[in-house]
């Protein structure tokens, strides 16, 4: 598990316990309920990405070469470039 997915889970495994007591489910199994969520998201064809793009995935965009006679390369392989480029992205 990258950087990032380790910083979403903990996100994930914080909202799963009680706001009051922090009781209701260990640290421990929140974060695994989280992992597992993050896992079945994965393998549902999604991916958590962050809103502002990293400068690596901003990159990987920019790089993506021009189409056939100098055409802009298509919206679909930037997105995937960048996808692919996200700190958590396995399914570029």
């Amino acid at each position: 598990m990258g950087e990032a997915e380790k910083d979403v889970v903990e996100i994930m495994a914080r909202t799963l316990r009680d706001p009051w007591d922090g009781a209701l489910f260990s640290e421990t199994r929140c974060s695994r309920i989280a992992a597992d969520a993050l896992s079945a998201l994965d393998a549902a064809g999604f991916q958590v990405v962050p809103k502002v793009p990293t400068e690596a995935m901003l990159c990987a965009g920019q790089d993506v070469p021009a189409g056939i006679g100098g055409c802009p390369p298509s919206v679909n392989l930037i997105y995937r470039a960048m996808l692919a480029a996200s700190s958590n992205g396995r399914n570029g």
